[in-house]
C-alpha cells in the first residue's frame, strides 16, 4: 500500500498509549498496563476488569502465514464491531488505541476527537487530515525512552487488537481485510478468557518471551 502520511512508531509502553488515548477523548477511568505472564496468579492481580489487549508482535513466518490463511475467516454477523483500515504509516499503535477505544461502550467523551471521529461519514479521511491528532499523536510517539525512528522507516513489529464486541471475541488489525470474529465469549468471559489466551499464544507460543509484548486496557474505577 502506498501511503501519502507517515507517524513515528510508538513505543510500547503503557504510559504513552493511555497518554494518547485521554488525549484523544477516551474516559480516564481507563488506562493500558502491562502483562508479563499469562499465567493464572499474573491474570488475577489485574487491578480491575479487562476491556481490550494491544498484542505487539515481530513481523515473523507466523504473523503472515495467519494473514493469508485469516482473509477468508468468517468475520462474524454482527455489524457493530467497529473497524479501521490502516492508512497512516508506522500508526499500527494508533489504530489498536483505536480498536480498543471506539469499541467499548461509553468509553468516549462525546465532544471530543474521537467523539466526532465515529460520527463523520469518511473516518479515514478525518484522520489523514486531523492537525489535533498530529500534534497529540507527536507528543506521545517523541516520548518514549527510547530514540524514535524516522517516520519513513520501516519498523519490524506490529499491534494488534483484540477486543469483545456483543459477545463475539474479535481480532482487529487494520493491515486485515476487515474484522475476524475469533471465538463467542460467554457473558462471564473476557479478552483474558482461556479462548483470548488461546490467540495470543498462537502467536507467540506458551509465553511472552523475547520480541513480544502484551498490554491490557483495563478500568481502574
Amino acid at each position: 500500500m502506498t501511503y501519502r502520511k507517515h507517524y513515528i512508531p510508538l513505543e510500547s509502553d503503557p504510559e504513552i498509549f493511555t497518554y494518547l488515548m485521554h488525549k484523544l477523548g477516551v474516559n480516564t477511568s481507563l488506562k493500558f498496563v502491562d502483562i508479563w505472564s499469562l499465567e493464572e496468579d499474573e491474570i488475577h492481580c489485574l487491578p480491575g476488569p479487562v476491556q481490550a489487549l494491544i498484542l505487539i508482535l515481530p513481523d515473523y513466518p507466523a504473523y503472515e502465514e495467519q494473514r493469508v490463511k485469516c482473509q477468508n475467516l468468517e468475520k462474524g454477523e454482527n455489524g457493530e464491531v467497529v473497524w479501521f483500515r490502516q492508512t497512516i504509516n508506522n500508526a499500527c499503535g494508533l489504530y489498536a488505541i483505536l480498536h480498543c477505544a471506539c469499541n467499548i461502550p461509553n468509553s468516549l467523551e462525546r465532544d471530543s476527537f474521537l467523539g466526532h471521529l465515529m460520527a463523520v461519514k469518511d473516518r479515514s479521511e478525518y484522520l489523514e487530515n486531523s492537525e489535533y491528532l498530529d500534534q497529540v499523536y507527536q507528543q506521545a510517539a517523541v516520548g518514549g525512552s527510547s530514540d524514535a525512528p524516522p517516520a519513513e522507516e520501516e519498523i519490524d513489529h506490529h499491534y494488534v487488537c483484540l477486543v469483545k464486541r456483543s459477545s463475539f471475541l474479535y481480532e482487529l488489525d487494520g493491515d486485515r481485510e476487515g474484522p475476524i470474529c475469533r471465538n463467542i465469549l460467554e457473558q462471564d468471559e473476557d479478552v483474558l478468557s482461556k479462548k483470548g489466551r488461546g490467540i495470543i499464544q498462537m502467536y507467540t507460543g506458551s509465553d511472552l518471551e523475547g520480541s513480544f509484548s502484551l498490554l491490557a486496557l483495563i478500568d481502574s474505577g
